[in-house]
């Protein structure tokens, strides 16, 4: 069986995908920045969160996603 789908679908469907991944990113991101003393991991873990949304945000406005 062969499956082809046209740009529009393949945007909409990585797109939809992004989306929830930024919205895990800032949930993530939110709950270690209410967190007092965190161990060296979770800061690490906070850099590499805020680093990654930056990413996804470009990529997210590449596919045309609206960040409001």
């Amino acid at each position: 069986m062969k499956l082809e789908l046209d740009d529009d679908v393949t945007d909409a469907i990585v797109l939809a995908t992004l989306k929830e991944h930024m919205k895990y990113a800032k949930a993530t991101i939110k709950t270690l920045k209410k967190k007092k003393n965190l161990q060296p991991y979770q800061q690490q873990d906070l850099g590499y969160n805020v680093h990654l949304l930056e990413a996804m945000e470009v990529v997210n406005k590449y596919f045309g996603g609206d960040l409001r």
